[in-house]
């Protein structure tokens, strides 16, 4: 395992995980959509009312349980 420690930021990015045929975990970072700079992702960060993305906690349990 790869520990990061050092990361230059120019454009803000956001974890990304994907599983590869081999069952391993890959972790990358990837560009942030429709935010092009770092003042837009803090606005982003720091607005109280906009909540991306949404888990349906259930469908998850269920996915589980069928591994």
């Amino acid at each position: 395992m790869h520990h990061l420690i050092y990361s230059l930021v120019t454009f803000p990015t956001a974890p990304h995980t994907e599983i590869n045929e081999k069952g391993e975990i890959v972790y990358s970072e990837v560009n942030r959509e429709n935010v092009r700079k770092l003042e837009a992702y803090v606005e982003e960060m720091a607005s109280t009312d906009h909540i991306s993305g949404s888990a349906n906690i259930q469908k998850i349990q269920d996915d589980v349980v069928k591994l």
